[in-house]
């Protein structure tokens, strides 16, 4: 599961992601093993997909099938859904699939135990049967100032998470600069409770800070503040940080000037 905020960069991720697999290209510090791949999309617009196939130079892949269903689906409810995502499933082959957002696959109440329960169970038995590794991005809810990126932020039932074998979350920054949160791993692979500083551009997509590890300047304190807390006064930011309020004030006015992304 990959969780992160409305427009901060999760689809983009799973994009990437998927050109790794597929090209058998690096992604951050893994190398993709090759294979075909399905994007099913609930939710995007046919132009931002698009837009998105071209800067992950995707669009001409014969790797990827990409499916747009901007109604949703209710693979809960409705047969005639699950028995052709069961057919497209069985027919492609895929080493990965994506399924996009979490939320729109079932029309039930997304904080529902059992409901999620039902949900997770079929894309789980897709996913033993079929020998697929499956990739859900998930919303989060509204963040609450002050408090650090967690688990808990992720958006319906704690179901959805507990059955997960890998739990990521994807937090902006700034433009340009995100954080990876370590969330969950099973089997006890990854840095959990830890986060990696990525860089991000329309051509070379998400890799890790190279200047990460480094002695953070100002600039990096305060943007890193005003990421878990946007609501922090200049006072604030001086009592925490002890720089002074020229330096906090210098560095509060160099995030503004940073470009943003288009």
């Amino acid at each position: 599961i990959l969780g992160g905020h409305t427009g901060e960069g999760k689809t983009t991720a799973a994009l990437h992601i998927v050109r790794a697999i597929v090209c058998e290209e690096d992604f951050l510090e893994w190398t993709g093993a090759g294979g075909r791949a399905l994007f099913l999309d609930a939710e995007q617009g046919l132009r931002t997909v698009q837009r998105r196939l071209r800067e992950t130079r995707l669009d001409t892949s014969e790797l990827v099938d990409y499916i747009r269903v901007p109604e949703g689906l209710s693979l809960d409810s409705d047969p005639r859904h699950v028995a052709e995502v069961a057919r497209v499933l069985e027919a492609g082959d895929y080493g990965l699939v994506v399924i996009d957002p979490l939320y729109k696959l079932h029309t039930g109440d997304s904080n529902a135990e059992r409901e999620a329960v039902d949900l997770m169970k079929r894309l789980d038995g897709w996913r033993e049967a079929l020998g697929f590794a499956l990739l859900l991005p998930v919303h989060c809810r509204k963040p609450v100032p002050g408090t650090k990126f967690s688990i808990h932020d992720l958006f319906g039932s704690s179901a959805y998470v507990r059955g997960a074998e890998v739990v990521l979350g994807l937090q902006r920054v700034s433009d340009g600069y995100a954080r990876l949160h370590f969330l969950k791993d099973r089997d006890g692979d990854l840095p959990i409770h830890t986060a990696w500083g990525l860089l991000f551009d329309r051509e070379e997509g998400f890799r890790r800070d190279p200047n990460e590890g480094r002695k953070p300047t100002a600039l990096d304190k305060v943007r890193e503040l005003l990421a878990d807390d946007p609501e922090l006064s200049t006072a604030q930011l001086v009592e925490i940080t002890g720089y002074a309020e020229r330096t906090v004030r210098k560095a509060v006015s160099d995030l503004g000037d940073e470009e943003p992304e288009e």
